[in-house]
């Protein structure tokens, strides 16, 4: 049975996917503008972002609390606490843990559980998408002129037309055919399958 947490990110995943189709087909209606479309894609892209930085979170939670269960060649503990004291101590007087970059993510995961399993599992062209995904939230998130250059940087060798080089442009830029996908569909995919391969 798959955990609650992954449960909830995926339903989070399908909900995004309904309210992106509901507005391409107000778009497609002429009740709204592209620019309406781009802030919408640009939100429900921070959502996913956000959602699978959650997952994340309360994955690592409920595994350091033995809230799950994993067969120790799998996953095992490195270091036993009270629920309350690993929090403290995770936190380090930070509000809250940053997931993303993923190698935030390794690094946290390989000090307390054994080969930082399960967390450590993404093979390195997935780590690569979600560098990917990170640098286009980073574009959306921090409208600074680094992060900015780094999605130019991202998307120069993809033969876009000069109005699919802006980050929400770019997220509905067509990448397939068959089925049709653009690439927010794929990236919210792709993190679906990654949380899914997480937490198998």
């Amino acid at each position: 049975m798959p955990h609650v947490a992954l449960t909830a990110f995926h339903k989070r995943l399908r909900n995004l996917e309904i309210s992106r189709v509901r507005i391409e087909n107000l778009y497609l209606s002429r009740i709204i503008r592209l620019r309406d479309v781009h802030v919408v894609y640009e939100a429900l892209f921070l959502r996913g972002v956000v959602g699978f930085e959650g997952f994340c979170d309360a994955l690592f939670s409920a595994i350091l609390e033995k809230k799950i269960r994993y067969k120790r060649f799998r996953v095992a503990l490195r270091v036993t606490a009270k629920p309350d004291v690993f929090r403290e101590v995770l936190l380090q007087g930070d509000r809250y843990l940053t997931w993303l970059p993923y190698r935030e993510t390794e690094k946290r995961a390989n000090l307390y559980l054994e080969d930082g399993r399960p967390f450590t599992v993404l093979d390195d062209g997935e780590k690569s998408k979600l560098s990917t995904i990170t640098t286009i939230r980073n574009a959306i998130a921090h409208v600074s002129d680094y992060a900015l250059n780094q999605f130019t940087r991202l998307i120069e060798n993809k033969n876009l037309p000069p109005r699919w080089r802006t980050p929400a442009a770019y997220l509905r830029a067509q990448l397939r055919n068959q089925p049709a996908q653009n690439y927010f569909q794929v990236y919210m995919a792709e993190l679906g399958a990654m949380a899914a391969k997480i937490c198998a």
